[in-house]
């Protein structure tokens, strides 16, 4: 029996841990084993969204100008630089879009401010709070602003 292509690719953790060289393979191979017409979707962390969230949770520390440089500049992580890679929406749109992929959404799915409010509402807030986060998670304009994002591409026939 002949294998098929899958319909689409589920890519949920190499974005966050390799290079910006590095993720040009994982878009050739998400590629690849994709059908025309399949859906990619790429998870990623936002480096404004995870950066500023830093700056407000521990404002003891950050900002500071060896954060900035390596975030803001290199797009890696200041603590676990050889660990974890930031990118931006605009970034990993222009990449997706470089390789052929037409963009359906992007999409913020936990923002900075949230983390700190979350833990401490009832079940009446937190339903309240939903709506106001879903509403969020579908703005192209609050993208930027989540820890983690989204790309949901297709691959054109």
């Amino acid at each position: 029996m002949k294998a098929e292509r899958d319909a689409g690719a589920l890519v949920l953790g190499p974005m966050y841990h390799l290079p910006p060289k590095d993720r040009e393979l994982v878009f050739q191979e998400s590629i690849r084993v994709c059908k025309p017409g399949g859906k990619l979707c790429y998870a990623y962390i936002s480096l404004l969204g995870v950066y500023a969230g830093a700056c407000i949770l521990w404002p003891e520390k950050y900002p500071n100008a060896y954060a900035n440089e390596c975030t803001l500049v290199q797009g890696l992580d200041d603590l676990r630089p050889d660990l974890f890679f930031f990118t931006t929406p605009e970034e990993i749109e222009q990449t997706a879009k470089g390789h052929g992929l037409s963009i359906l959404k992007n999409i913020g799915v936990d923002f900075f401010f949230a983390s700190n409010i979350i833990n401490n509402i009832s079940e009446e807030q937190f339903a309240a709070w939903m709506m106001l986060n879903d509403r969020m998670a579908d703005s192209a304009f609050c993208t930027g602003l989540s820890n983690h994002a989204l790309l949901v591409c297709e691959k054109r026939k």
